[in-house]
């Protein structure tokens, strides 16, 4: 007779690789096999444009809706006229113009409302047509909108700008999310996305579109003035200077240039900490900081976190068109060759400089990383101009590293939210 020890030892054997974990690099693998032909139809067909091109993303297109339509079966979308719909969207945009498109658009909400009255259940009828026009919308505009970047002069260079964007966003996501990914995103939908990865793939989506748009506007002559710039915009600052220099000239104090612009700065700035303090300590930016430390609490209450983030994004962005107001009026001539991918750079520095969460920090480490980049000029070596340049960098880099080791959380940063947020 088998004892149960024996027979355990067969199921065993039976099954060797039932526990065993995928390899992290074999999906990776698969996935790079996968894409390179697909690459390459991408460059074919965007390279080939007019009907080629056309036809190839309306049968994408249909292949994307019906996924869509797949995976939101439950609620029985009208197929058809989704299909129908999205392929003549993107015809439209190719032989014609953009009214014609919007007539397509309203016929295919016709469409949707015949095909729910053509059934013989219509159950969930609304939604049905929502998910359908939604589907629509959601895929139909944007390979409708590729086709209308692919026909403008030199829409093949655009088009490959947008696509690279999208894919190193979305290799971002991918990563991110095998990295660090622990929140499903949408776990019923599609279960192995994950909220990490979300925010890495629009994060790395955001810096390459942003390099994107730096490109578009250098060659945008009639909005950005192309190589040549913007200039003469600094009128009103003159006489607004001018003032201010008469001013400090009853007050004893020397005429000097740029002075009243740095007097003009030193106050908005200490403004605007005044009221970042301020919103700091309210009510509002309590709750804010509930949701830096877990969202999920904060929702539990009863609290919209996705409005109150919004509201602090809008005002970051108001700050920071104040910010950009100043340097417009500083450097004199705006030119978008002034705004290259390092200042980018240089807001992460200042941010791990003075430490997350804090609104001092910013200003202090605003104010070491330019002493640093300004004092190493000075540096007496026997190397060349470039060679000295490089050498500020590491100086800079050097310190940030040291900075990581020895204190973490930055200058101004709680140790404890560092482990807060590593947690």
């Amino acid at each position: 007779m088998p004892t149960a020890r024996t027979s355990t030892a067969r199921s065993r054997q039976r099954s060797p690789r039932a526990g065993r974990p995928r390899r992290p690099g074999s999906a990776t693998g698969a996935r790079v096999l996968i894409a390179l032909p697909w690459i390459a139809f991408t460059i074919f067909i965007v390279a080939a444009g007019g009907i080629v091109f056309t036809a190839a993303v309306i049968g994408l297109g249909i292949v994307g809706l019906h996924e869509l339509y797949r995976m939101l079966a439950p609620v029985r979308p009208i197929a058809i006229a989704g299909f129908l719909g999205l392929a003549a969207l993107i015809a439209t945009a190719h032989f014609g113009d953009q009214y014609q498109m919007v007539l397509v658009g309203a016929l295919t909400v016709l469409a949707a409302f015949a095909g729910v009255i053509a059934r013989p259940e219509r159950r969930h009828s609304t939604l049905a047509i929502a998910v359908t026009l939604l589907g629509v919308a959601w895929v139909g505009l944007a390979l409708a909108h590729a086709v209308l970047l692919r026909d403008l002069d030199h829409g093949d260079g655009l088009l490959v700008d947008v696509l690279i964007a999208t894919f190193l966003g979305d290799t971002g996501a991918y990563f991110g999310g095998r990295l660090w990914g622990t929140r499903p995103l949408a776990p019923r939908i599609s279960p192995a996305k994950t909220v990490e990865g979300l925010v890495c793939g629009f994060a790395i989506a955001t810096l390459a579109f942003s390099e994107i748009i730096r490109y578009v506007a250098d060659n945008w002559e009639s909005l950005t003035g192309g190589n040549l710039g913007l200039f003469g915009y600094t009128d009103s600052w003159t006489t607004v200077s001018g003032r201010i220099d008469g001013l400090l000239g009853h007050l004893g104090i020397e005429a000097t240039f740029l002075l009243p612009l740095l007097v003009v700065n030193v106050v908005v700035f200490v403004v605007l900490a005044v009221v970042v303090s301020m919103l700091v300590r309210s009510p509002w930016g309590r709750v804010l900081k509930a949701i830096r430390e877990d969202e999920d609490a904060v929702r539990a209450l009863g609290k919209n976190t996705f409005v109150y983030k919004l509201e602090s994004l809008s005002i970051a962005a108001a700050f920071a068109a104040i910010a950009g107001y100043m340097l417009a009026i500083n450097i004199s001539i705006l030119s978008p060759a002034s705004f290259d991918p390092a200042l980018t750079a240089y807001g992460y520095v200042i941010v791990i400089l003075g430490g997350l969460g804090s609104y001092l920090g910013v200003a202090v480490g605003s104010f070491v990383l330019l002493f640093l980049l300004e004092a190493t000029r000075y540096l007496e070596l026997p190397l060349s101009d470039a060679r000295v340049a490089a050498l500020r960098f590491m100086i800079v880099g050097m310190v940030l590293i040291a900075l990581v080791v020895f204190r973490p959380q930055g200058l101004f940063g709680k140790r404890e939210e560092l482990y807060l947020r590593a947690r």
